[in-house]
C-alpha cells in the first residue's frame, strides 16, 4: 500500500466504520493510483463484508443493489464479479447463500449492462499501421481490441482503426484518439480520415469546437487546441459546431469549427493519407536486377509471377539516341552497382511495368555525389507514356526547386509529385522507395509514400494527381533505370536533365504495397519477404 496507515483504515472500512473525509480521501487515491489494490479492495468490500453480513431472508434485491452501488463508484465488470464470488463461494463453503447470491449475481449482471451496455466490450481494433510508434516508444499491435475509454496516443506514423459498425479510421502522428462508441470517436489532437460504409452512416468524430456527422463516405478531421478542421473527400458531411448551427458540408468543401462558430477554409485533400498497405497472404509479384554481372552489357532480372518470362525484363546498358557513353560497372551494396555518367547512358529493359493505377512497391539502393546539380536528378527508375497527366511512373531525386527541394526523393507521375525532406546528396548509400497503394482514385497526394533507408519520409510538398500509368499506347516506354522519361534522345530541346549521374544498385519493382515492416526486409535482405 502507498500509505502506512491503508491496512488498519480498510480493515476499520470493512468492519463497518464511518470513515471521516479526510481518510476516505487517502483511501480513494491510493486506490486510484494502483489498479491492483482496487481490485483486491473491491474484492473485499464486495465479498467479505457484503457476504458476510447478508442474510437469506434479507431478499437479493437488496445485495444487489448495495454490490451494484459498490461497482458503479469503484469500477469492475459484471463478469469479474461472477467469478470472484464463485471463487470465494467455494473457498468458504457458504453453501446455505448459493440462492441468494445467484439470484443476485443475475440482477446485478442485468443492472451493469443496461446502466453500462457496452462497458468492457471491444467496439474497435487495430487493423494495420505503417511507421506507427506509440507515445510510451512501442508499435500498435494489430488487431488488438479497443473498448470505450481507450486512448490511441500515436507519437508518429499511420494507424487504421476498423469500428464495430463498420467505419475506418486512419490516424496519422502525432495524434490523440479516444474511443468513445462502436461508431464513434473524439480526436483530441492530430490528423485522422474516416472511411464510412453505407451500414455505419452517421459515424462521428467528435473535437475541440465541435463533431462531424458522417453522411457518407469519406472526410479527413484535423484537431488542435483552438479548434478542428473537417475536409469532405467524398460524399457529405454534417458538421457541428458548439454552441451554432449544424453547416452541411459536401466534396471538396472544409470547414474550420471552434468555440465561437466556423468559418469556410480551403480544402486539401493532399494533406491526408487514406490508405494503408493491405496484408499479404501470398507472396507478392516481383522483378529484381541485382546488377550482379560486373562486366558485359546486360543485367539480368529475376522474379515470380508479373506475367513475362524473366529474360525478356532483362535490362540492356545504352545510351540515346545520339550518345555513345554506356554505364559502368563498380562495386555495390551486394557484389557490383551500376556508375552513370549523367551525359546519355542509361539502362533500358523489356518489361512494360505495371499500369493504371494498380498497388506497386519501387525500390533501389542509390548513391548521390556530393558535389550534385540540379540536372544530375533524373531519373532512378522510370516508365510510361509521358503524354497525358499522371500516365508516367518515375523515381528520382527532385532537379526542380520550383517544385520542392533540390536532392530529396520525388516521385514523379507527370504534373503530380511527392518529395521527400531528407537530402540525398552526401555521397553515401541510401535505400529508396516509393509504394502505391490501391485507391478510388488513386491520386499522388493520398496514395503514395516514400521510403529512405526503410523509414517513413515525411512529405515537403505534394500534388493531387490521378495515378493511370499508361503501358499499352504507342508512346509507351518500356522500364529503364537512370533515364528521365521525358527524354526521347540527346537531340530533346526541352530544358530537362536527361540522364542520372550517381550510383544505383538491387532494383526491385512489386506489384504490392509493401509495409514498413516489409520494406526494412527487403532493405536488409534484397529479398522480398514471404507471409
Amino acid at each position: 500500500m502507498n500509505t502506512p496507515d491503508h491496512p488498519s483504515l480498510l480493515a476499520r472500512y470493512l468492519d463497518g466504520e464511518i470513515l471521516d473525509a479526510r481518510e476516505m480521501e487517502r483511501l480513494r487515491q491510493d486506490w486510484l493510483q494502483s489498479s491492483a489494490e482496487l481490485d483486491a479492495a473491491v474484492d473485499q468490500i464486495v465479498l467479505d463484508r457484503l457476504l458476510r453480513h447478508q442474510s437469506v431472508d434479507a431478499g437479493a434485491a437488496a445485495f444487489a443493489g448495495e454490490v451494484a452501488a459498490r461497482l458503479n463508484r469503484a469500477g469492475g465488470t459484471a463478469d469479474q464479479l461472477h467469478q470472484k464470488v464463485v471463487r470465494r463461494l467455494a473457498r468458504r463453503h457458504w453453501w446455505p447463500l448459493l440462492g441468494t447470491a445467484a439470484a443476485a449475481l443475475l440482477m446485478i449482471t442485468l443492472w451493469w449492462r443496461q446502466a453500462h451496455p457496452a462497458a468492457g466490450a471491444a467496439v474497435a481494433s487495430i487493423t494495420g499501421s505503417t511507421s506507427a510508434l506509440l507515445a510510451d516508444g512501442t508499435s500498435p499491435v494489430l488487431n488488438q481490441l479497443l473498448r470505450r475509454g481507450h486512448r490511441v496516443r500515436l507519437q508518429s506514423g499511420f494507424t487504421a482503426i476498423q469500428f464495430q459498425q463498420g467505419a475506418e479510421v486512419i490516424l496519422e502522428g502525432a495524434a490523440d484518439l479516444e474511443i468513445t462508441g462502436p461508431n464513434r470517436a473524439t480526436l483530441h489532437h492530430g490528423s485522422a480520415v474516416a472511411r464510412v460504409p453505407d451500414q455505419a452512416h452517421g459515424f462521428t468524430i467528435d473535437g475541440p469546437g465541435g463533431r462531424v456527422v458522417d453522411l457518407g463516405t469519406e472526410f479527413a478531421v484535423r484537431a488542435a487546441a483552438t479548434g478542428m478542421e473537417v475536409h469532405v473527400l467524398e460524399g457529405k458531411v454534417e458538421a457541428h459546431p458548439d454552441g451554432a448551427a449544424m453547416v452541411p458540408l459536401e466534396q471538396n468543401h472544409a470547414l474550420h469549427l471552434s468555440p465561437t462558430g466556423s468559418s469556410a477554409i480551403p480544402p486539401l485533400p493532399e494533406d491526408f493519407l487514406t490508405s494503408l498497405p493491405p496484408l499479404h497472404t501470398a507472396p507478392p509479384p516481383w522483378l529484381h536486377w541485382s546488377f550482379d554481372e560486373n562486366s558485359g552489357t546486360t543485367a539480368a532480372a529475376r522474379g515470380h509471377g508479373l506475367g513475362m518470362g524473366r529474360p525478356a525484363a532483362n535490362g540492356q546498358l545504352t545510351s540515346l539516341p545520339g550518345g555513345s557513353g554506356l554505364p559502368t560497372w563498380t562495386p555495390g551494396v551486394r557484389g557490383s552497382a551500376l556508375a552513370f555518367q549523367g551525359h546519355d547512358d542509361y539502362v533500358q529493359t523489356g518489361f512494360p511495368g505495371l499500369s493504371g493505377a494498380a498497388p506497386r512497391t519501387v525500390a533501389c539502393w542509390v548513391q548521390m555525389p556530393a558535389d550534385s546539380e540540379p540536372d544530375n536528378g533524373y531519373a532512378l527508375i522510370s516508365w510510361g507514356a509521358h503524354q497525358q497527366p499522371g500516365d508516367t511512373w518515375q523515381l528520382s531525386i527532385n532537379p526542380d526547386q520550383e517544385d520542392g527541394p533540390l536532392g530529396r526523393l520525388r516521385l514523379g507521375t507527370h504534373f503530380g509529385e511527392v518529395i521527400g525532406t531528407t537530402d540525398l546528396r552526401d555521397g553515401q548509400w541510401h535505400h529508396v522507395a516509393a509504394v502505391l497503394y490501391h485507391g478510388r482514385p488513386a491520386n499522388t497526394a493520398t496514395h503514395v509514400l516514400l521510403y529512405v533507408d526503410s523509414r517513413l519520409e515525411p512529405a515537403t510538398c505534394k500534388t493531387v494527381r490521378t495515378i493511370n500509368t499508361d503501358t499499352t499506347s504507342a508512346e509507351a516506354q518500356r522500364v529503364a533505370f537512370g533515364k528521365n522519361s521525358a527524354v526521347r534522345s540527346t537531340f530533346d530541346p526541352r530544358p530537362v536533365p536527361h540522364t542520372f549521374r550517381g550510383l544505383i544498385d538491387e532494383v526491385t519493382l512489386c506489384g504490392a504495397a509493401l509495409s514498413e515492416m516489409e520494406m526494412r526486409h527487403l532493405m536488409t535482405t534484397g529479398v522480398i519477404a514471404s507471409p
